[in-house]
């Protein structure tokens, strides 16, 4: 090559045409990452919504023993006796009624039953919001006074 044809570039258009046709993916390489990408999408979604609704449910547990502590406090300020209704434990023992994490709505105040006895109580979180975890049913998680949490 001579000095004349170095100076015009004509050894870096000489490498340029050589290497044209490698240049990116074929479109076989892009389809087979994408299919790996969609496999493991596949596997790994299921499991992180059943591990999302667990955690919504433990949450909706978590709300219930509040408001269970909120019926207890109103209780021993008024002579053992439990509100009719859930909206008498704001302000003063919750700042608001918590809502159901699963629903994004306040389930508790349809679930919130007083028994005929003014001593007893259960409250749930209503609707059937919690279906994705195994094991759950309607009206659940549940709390009972004289129980606790029942699962």
């Amino acid at each position: 090559m001579t000095m004349m044809e170095r100076a015009r570039g004509y050894h870096r258009r000489h490498d340029m045409r050589v290497y044209r046709g490698r240049r990116g993916f074929t479109l076989i390489e892009l389809m087979v990452a994408l299919l790996i990408i969609a496999l493991l999408l596949a596997l790994f979604l299921p499991h992180y919504w059943q591990a999302r609704a667990r955690s919504n449910y433990v949450a909706c547990e978590q709300n219930l023993r509040n408001i269970a502590v909120a019926l207890q406090a109103y209780a021993n300020d008024n002579g053992q006796l439990y509100p009719s209704g859930l909206q008498a434990l704001t302000p003063d023992y919750l700042v608001t009624l918590p809502t159901c994490p699963s629903a994004g709505a306040n389930t508790y105040l349809a679930g919130y039953q007083e028994s005929t006895a003014p001593v007893d109580y259960t409250v749930s979180c209503s609707g059937s919001h919690h279906t994705l975890v195994p094991g759950v049913g309607v009206n659940e998680p549940r709390y009972e006074m004289a129980e606790g949490l029942v699962p």
